[in-house]
């Protein structure tokens, strides 16, 4: 019985010796090449923008834009902007505030939404970018006037 028992274990230790190896390298084989070392950054070109920093899986832009605002579309939580940007046209969203048609406008921080649905305006979009914050020239200028030194 010691016999037939020192048998099992000795083949229990040269299976695990052997199968436990290759599927811990199998392991550790899959799960680097799973890895994605790439940048998760990468620079775009799109018509109309001046080139975008854009955070490869999940659609946010942060580079500076200078549009201006063909269209107000206004809802209790959102405000929806058609806008200009060199020769291209293309919608935003924002929060609530006092726009004017024909104005132009800076944002920098977006999130492009495809075959998005507005329930307010029961309004579909192909794509949109939800803006973070939108700031009229006027103000965008000033500040940067103020944070200059005099001459």
């Amino acid at each position: 019985m010691n016999a037939g028992l020192d048998r099992l274990r000795n083949i229990k230790f040269t299976f695990t010796r052997y199968f436990g190896r290759s599927i811990v390298i199998i392991l550790l084989s899959a799960l680097i090449s799973g890895c994605d070392w790439g940048p998760r950054e990468k620079e775009i070109a799109r018509p109309g923008f001046h080139g975008s920093t854009h955070a490869e899986d999940t659609g946010l832009y942060f580079d500076l834009h200078r549009v201006k605002l063909k269209e107000i579309l206004p809802t209790d939580s959102y405000v929806y902007l058609k806008v200009t940007e060199g020769n291209k046209d293309f919608w935003i969203a924002a929060r609530p505030s006092d726009y004017e048609v024909d104005s132009f406008y800076y944002y920098q921080e977006a999130l492009l939404k495809k075959d998005f649905e507005s329930k307010q305006l029961n309004k579909a979009f192909d794509s949109i970018y939800l803006v973070t914050k939108l700031v009229p020239e006027l103000h965008h200028l000033g500040s940067e006037n103020t944070a200059r030194p005099p001459d």
